[in-house]
């Protein structure tokens, strides 16, 4: 196999997809931070419900995301250049 800069297999597809989820996520709770600053700080992390769930979601798919890279990358022997810098 040589090495490429997009996925050859699935698992790499997969974990370059849900990066892209993760990315497209934070954006997302950034903007929605930003644009709802109120005067006070809450104590409470899901006091806006909506932004606080967007991120826990955002983890869940960056961390499987590295999940799916790693077996991929030992499994399948999956030789992307994406999927090696999606851990950095």
């Amino acid at each position: 196999m040589k090495i490429t800069l997009s996925p050859t297999t699935k698992l790499g597809e997969w974990s370059i997809g849900l990066c892209i989820a993760f990315l497209i996520l934070m954006v997302i709770v950034f903007m929605s931070v930003i644009f709802s600053v109120k005067d006070e700080i809450s104590e409470n992390f899901f006091e806006p419900l909506w932004p606080a769930v967007t991120l826990l979601i955002a983890g869940a798919c960056e961390m499987i995301a590295s999940a799916l890279g790693v077996v991929g990358i030992i499994k399948n022997k999956e030789q992307s250049i994406l999927v090696f810098l999606q851990w950095l």
